[in-house]
């Protein structure tokens, strides 16, 4: 297979990888997204080392940042753990990254294989928008990055992106969570069989 390796001015992201089937484009008015630019087949990669190299943040961490970093940071975070985020760095032109600008929906054609690697979830044909489903690896949002009206246009659209979603779609992405996320589901399951054998 064919990536690579998206780099900056300043070498930062020198781990990170893109299928070089894909390229950002403007949807609207400044707004974008991961489009494809050849198919792409069913588990190909999407990203890998997605995370890598971004600056990692607590909750609190984020809330003492100043503006415009503090939204940008809390539109463009991921979080790695809970209530521990990584996102752009505070001089980073997101701009020239093709990461940043992958979007939510209900039902995605692509999706977490591990921590760093995002694939395809079904085959992806050359044109098309590439998108994920943000319950996947985000579950305490911000609300300056919350989605109050979700834009997918997906046939089983949520409507809206919601703090329990990861919980809801659990048998959607079983497996295809960040690992923190998907170990808090199976506790959570482990609680609920302990309740219902008592």
């Amino acid at each position: 297979m064919a990536y690579s390796i998206l780099l900056k001015d300043s070498g930062i992201k020198i781990n990170f990888m893109y299928n070089k089937k894909l390229v950002k484009k403007e949807i609207s008015d400044g707004f974008y997204g991961v489009f494809t630019t050849e198919d792409i087949k069913e588990g190909e990669l999407i990203f890998t080392n997605w995370n890598d190299a971004c600056v990692r943040r607590t909750r609190e961490d984020i809330k003492k940042l100043h503006e415009p970093y503090k939204t940008i940071y809390e539109k463009y975070c991921t979080e790695l753990e809970e209530n521990m985020y990584v996102g752009p760095f505070e001089n980073e032109d997101i701009h020239q990254q093709i990461d940043y600008f992958i979007n939510h929906c209900c039902d995605p054609n692509s999706w977490m294989v591990n921590d760093d690697d995002v694939a395809a979830r079904r085959d992806i044909k050359a044109g098309e928008h590439v998108t994920i489903d943000y319950a996947t690896f985000i579950v305490h949002e911000f609300s300056s990055s919350r989605i109050e009206k979700c834009l997918c246009g997906a046939a089983i659209c949520r409507g809206k992106f919601t703090r329990n979603d990861w919980w809801k779609m659990k048998d959607v992405y079983r497996g295809h969570y960040l690992s923190w996320i998907q170990r808090k589901i199976d506790l959570k399951e482990r609680e609920h069989l302990v309740k219902i054998s008592e």
